[in-house]
């Protein structure tokens, strides 16, 4: 049986998915299977993954069903140990499966690593770094601050995932966010192996460029929301029934939109967009992008991130679904 199972869902990814599958075939660490779903692709994805010839590679055409559901499906196909997920638009270093599945023998009390990653533009350039902190406290502090770590970077123990379910399926975007707070949320510890062993690609799903109603944002939102209410013991958001799920969701998005998190979302979006058009001098469209970060939110610049403070904010939350029924 394979050590390692790596798993990459792909949805028109034709651009770049030989290259991500590349970078896991040449590995250093042999002993894996490499899963591909193709979620429902209408390019020339298919076409391409089959022709690879590796008898490692194992590729599954199941139709759109979304991510989660084709994560949940790698996951119960999965007949690795450990999991290193791969999206398709990335690409590991020649050494990661090696070095994340040597770290996670040697510490018995942790089931997921993550690692630092190049941040990549569309072109394949680097353009910055992401550096994961290495103590699962520091870690847990990263995710409540809403800053997640790529979901490439991640390693981890197939039977733990397993045991919380998988991927949310309710979750139409954060899903390896709420995916962590889920690990988290039932005792398992992580830990940041600080190589840079991942290239990671910014393109049209980070965080997200065409995420118009701020998705991303609004399901990392909801994670927090869940994970607090778990941890004081109450029914969480994303664990009640499907009817008050429904509820709490709409309830949810009132409040979302009321206290302006999409507009202060946008405004970070067109300043990170402004960011990247500097860097490659191209100053009319900064200036345009800087004006509209100020569109959106004239004080954009004041604070980091939304301004979403945990638990501050996931409490102004509660009181306000709890305003909201009383009116009801």
């Amino acid at each position: 049986m394979s050590k390692i199972s790596v798993i990459t869902t792909v949805y028109n990814a034709q651009n770049d998915i030989l290259n991500a599958v590349k970078s896991v075939i040449n590995q250093s660490f042999k002993n894996f299977e490499y899963l591909i779903i193709d979620d429902g692709s209408t390019d020339n994805t298919y076409n391409l993954i089959k022709t690879i010839k590796d008898k490692r590679v194992k590729i599954h055409k199941i139709g759109k069903v979304g991510r989660a559901k084709a994560l949940n499906f790698g996951l119960k196909k999965a007949k690795g140990d450990y999991i290193s997920i791969l999206d398709a638009d990335d690409t590991f270093h020649f050494r990661k499966l090696e070095l994340q599945l040597n770290k996670i023998l040697s510490l018995n009390h942790v089931k997921i690593i993550s690692c630092n990653s190049s941040i990549l533009n569309e072109k394949g350039v680097q353009i910055g770094f992401f550096k994961t902190k290495t103590f699962h406290q520091d870690i847990l502090f990263q995710l409540l601050k809403l800053n997640p770590f790529p979901h490439s970077s991640v390693f981890y123990e197939k039977i733990a995932a397993l045991k919380v379910g998988g991927y949310n399926e309710r979750c139409e975007k954060s899903i390896d966010f709420n995916f962590y707070l889920d690990l988290i949320n039932n005792g398992y510890k992580f830990h940041g192996l600080t190589k840079n062993l991942l290239g990671f690609k910014l393109n049209s799903s980070s965080w997200s460029k065409s995420d118009n109603c701020g998705l991303q944002l609004q399901y990392a939102m909801i994670g927090l929301i869940n994970y607090y209410q778990l941890q004081t013991n109450v029914e969480g958001i994303l664990t009640t029934n499907k009817e008050n799920w429904e509820k709490n969701r709409k309830i949810f998005r009132d409040w979302f939109f009321k206290n302006g998190y999409l507009q202060r979302f946008n405004a970070k979006k067109f300043f990170l967009e402004a960011r990247h058009q500097f860097v490659n001098y191209n100053f009319k469209l900064f200036l345009t992008n800087i004006f509209k970060s100020f569109i959106q939110d004239k004080s954009f610049f004041l604070y980091s991130g939304v301004n979403f403070s945990y638990p501050y904010d996931v409490k102004k939350f509660i009181k306000y679904k709890e305003n909201y029924m009383q009116l009801k």
